[in-house]
């Protein structure tokens, strides 16, 4: 019978064990079909997202409140750069490290992954396992595990890292870092959509010769700013503006010249107005600038500073012209003194740059100003101390 009762009580005992194993087997899987359904949750997200920021949020997100990690920051490799990083988002990690691996990126284990492609898990940042001279300080005096992860786009170029950290030494478990790996593959293929959205908006709405904005954005953006005008009840105006004369240029000097030209006074216009200001390629020679909140008395002052930049600057062949330099003339009107449509406004522009060209070139003219008025002012007069 003791036999009988001490093989009863090894049975139970093995049960038992038995029955824990079993009880942690199933919480792995609980938590691995937990990580699977997240993962499966988050690539039906970023699948969705149209927008870089949203989409740094969300990945930032991902790490923080899903899977609970304590530092986080998602570096971006800018134009396909080997070793100049965009911080998108960050977390528990100090400003002045961030700015500190901008600055000396080839310093920190990024560039390594960055080298590699190979994601990076040291599992304890203060052991001397020769790790930590490629980890930021922060991490290598502060026990706990770190985790780098390339992100990659289709053709295996890097776009950027993710940077991982818990404060519990070896806290990132196989199952961790082989989902992570898999979430970063799919942060990249977003990232990569992203990128590719986002310059294919930017190509749609950009001047391809000049860089700046092109008409059909222009009338975009004209629309929604004299809608933003009416809401807050502020005045808009409008500048239209061509080269003198350029016709004669590009037939005495090609058309390669000619825009070698246009490119240059595009460049001069847009680092002479405000950053809330919309320069735009309306065709041909003509530019056309948004003045948000300006009055016309204010544009008459920004149109003639633009057109005294221009005929004080020397362009090549410029000598070669009618006046001996390049010029140009503007038309101006204001929203909502001269129209209240927005097609209506570029015409009003339009005729006063009309009135500027027929009355000498290389002046400014504005809607409501008759052509006797603008021929009877000596052209000194169009300087902005008289104006």
């Amino acid at each position: 019978m003791p036999d009988e009762l001490v093989d009863l009580q090894n049975q139970i005992k093995q049960l038992r064990e038995r029955y824990q194993e079993i009880e942690l087997a199933n919480k792995r899987l609980k938590q691995r079909l937990t990580q699977i359904d997240t993962l499966y949750s988050v690539a039906a997200k970023l699948g969705t997202i149209l927008d870089l920021d949203e989409l740094f949020d969300y990945v930032k997100k991902i790490f923080t409140i899903y899977f609970k990690v304590h530092h986080f920051s998602l570096l971006i490799l800018e134009n396909h750069s080997r070793r100049k990083f965009v911080v998108k988002n960050f977390l528990g990690i100090s400003p002045d490290l961030i700015n500190h691996l901008i600055a000396n990126p080839t310093d920190y284990i990024q560039y390594s992954v960055i080298k590699t492609k190979k994601c990076v898990h040291v599992q304890d940042t203060s052991r001397e396992d020769g790790n930590h001279i490629l980890l930021p300080s922060h991490f290598v005096s502060t026990t706990g595990s770190y985790l780098c992860i390339p992100l990659m786009d289709h053709h295996k170029k890097v776009l950027g890292v993710l940077n991982l950290f818990r404060k519990n030494k070896e806290s990132f478990s196989t199952e961790d870092v082989e989902i992570f790996i898999k979430i970063g593959a799919q942060i990249a293929v977003a990232l990569e959509k992203n990128i590719m959205f986002e310059q294919t908006k930017e190509q749609s709405i950009t001047d391809e010769l000049t860089g700046i904005f092109n008409r059909r954005y222009f009338n975009q953006r004209l629309e929604r700013e004299i809608q933003r005008s009416k809401r807050y009840e502020h005045s808009l105006a409008l500048i239209l503006l061509d080269i003198d004369h350029f016709k004669n240029y590009n037939d005495l000097h090609g058309h390669l010249k000619g825009d070698k030209l246009l490119r240059k006074l595009a460049r001069i216009l847009d680092n002479n107005l405000r950053s809330a200001d919309i320069l735009a390629r309306y065709g041909g020679e003509e530019f056309v600038i948004i003045l948000p909140e300006i009055s016309k008395e204010q544009a008459k002052q920004v149109a003639d500073k633009l057109r005294n930049k221009v005929e004080n600057t020397r362009f090549e062949h410029g000598e070669s012209q009618p006046e001996g330099k390049v010029t140009i003339s503007l038309g101006i009107a204001v929203f909502p003194e001269d129209a209240r449509h927005p097609h209506k406004l570029v015409e009003c522009a339009d005729q006063a740059l009309y009135l500027a060209k027929t009355s000498g070139r290389n002046r400014i003219a504005w809607h409501g100003m008759s052509q006797s008025e603008l021929k009877g002012l000596p052209q000194k007069f169009f300087t902005s101390k008289h104006i």
